[in-house]
């Protein structure tokens, strides 16, 4: 969880984030959970982990490279790069939220600030 809790691709403004840093972000998630699959004895860990890493690859099709760096005055690649990390941000802070909950890990504020909230079972709509 260290690990993801220095990612700030999962929690800064979207408008301070620039394209070429995030992609990098993302392709070292993917290779670093890669190792950590490897790892890990518990499916319980191995699934949510597997999810993550397939939210980066989708991000990094998504965000393609591109031949030179990407401008943060590229209207298009901003748009694109937004979208693609709001989807990749819903997608990986809801599989943290599962390891957290299953494993009873305390994380770092900024990641729980974009978790989304734990399931309330007595308030549910039935």
């Amino acid at each position: 969880m260290q690990f993801l809790e220095d990612r700030r691709v999962l929690y800064d403004p979207v408008e301070v984030e620039l394209p070429d840093y995030c992609i990098k972000s993302v392709q070292e998630m993917r290779v670093r959970l890669a190792s950590f699959i490897a790892d890990s004895q518990s499916s319980e860990l191995r699934n949510p982990l597997r999810a993550i890493q397939a939210a980066c690859r989708q991000f990094l099709t998504d965000v393609p490279a591109t031949e030179g760096p990407l401008q943060r005055s590229d209207t298009i690649s901003q748009w694109v790069l937004n979208q693609a990390i709001g989807e990749f941000r819903a997608r990986v802070d809801t599989y943290i939220a599962v390891i957290v909950e299953s494993f009873d890990i305390d994380v770092d504020e900024e990641l729980v600030k974009v978790m989304p909230p734990p399931v309330d079972e007595e308030n549910q709509i039935e």
